[in-house]
């Protein structure tokens, strides 16, 4: 995961972001100074750090007459440790549209999930283009972003 220096009494720190539990060690390979060693591992459970999904995600119609409007939906689910999946209600959204031609994606909306973990926005759809949401996540919940899906404007 990654490399660290001791300091001069020998003792160091690192941080690291997880989102899965599992076993952590430290390693010191032996060089000309110093024999090899290693410390005890150890297990990290995230218990209470919900994985997030982003399910259903779509936009509608995806052929659509300039000035129509355009329907961008979604469910946001949520698990621990790979229980059955539940709503996640009350969290942000972002949703995001990817014009024809431009390669920079533009925040259109932030909408908040109902109690059943569903989200929906509509806009006036005035050019081709594609659309995805994503959830930045919190204190609880880890990110996660739906499939990108495209809506034609004739």
């Amino acid at each position: 995961m990654g490399i660290t220096d001791t300091d001069r009494y020998g003792e160091f720190e690192e941080t690291f972001t997880s989102d899965r539990d599992g076993y952590w060690t430290a390693v010191h390979w032996e060089d000309l100074e110093y024999l090899a060693s290693n410390a005890p591992i150890a297990y990290v459970d995230l218990i209470g750090t919900y994985k997030t999904q982003i399910q259903d995600f779509g936009a509608s119609p995806g052929t659509v007459k300039k000035g129509g409007m355009v329907t961008v939906s979604g469910l946001l689910r949520r698990s621990v440790d790979g229980s059955a999946p539940t709503f996640a209600p009350g969290k942000p959204v972002r949703l995001y549209f990817l014009p024809s031609g431009s390669t920079e994606w533009k925040q259109m909306a932030v909408v908040e999930t109902g109690h059943d973990g569903r989200f929906a926005k509509e806009f006036a759809a005035d050019q081709d283009g594609s659309w995805t949401a994503w959830f930045w996540g919190d204190d609880g919940h880890l990110r996660s972003n739906s499939s990108v899906v495209r809506v034609d404007v004739q």
